[in-house]
């Protein structure tokens, strides 16, 4: 098994697609994709794991992370995200809102 231990990791789409980057404890580049049923997992710019005729939620390009540690399990991988920092590009938007409204 190949384990992957991520130092950061940030929801970069929520949904068609979904995708996350991220970077290793190591250094390495780190992301995922699912759109159109094919999910993939690249490490330091190099596809590792991707596989089409996927549906998790019923909505083409919806996951959520766990989804892609399942998938990265069936092929051999195991994702430790439990002590990488965590970002969102959603959290990112509350923020700007937030100061917008206090001005």
């Amino acid at each position: 098994m190949l384990l992957i231990n991520l130092k950061s990791l940030r929801e970069q789409c929520g949904g068609c697609p979904t995708h996350y980057t991220g970077e290793t404890i190591d250094g390495y580049s780190f992301e995922t994709h699912f759109r159109h049923g094919c999910m993939s997992i690249e490490l330091g710019g190099q596809i590792i794991a991707s596989e089409g005729g996927i549906n998790f939620s019923g909505a083409d390009g919806v996951c959520n992370f766990n989804d892609f540690k399942i998938f990265a399990f069936r092929n051999g991988i195991i994702i430790n995200d439990s002590g990488a920092e965590h970002s969102s590009y959603y959290d990112d938007f509350e923020e700007m809102m937030e100061r917008w409204r206090n001005k």
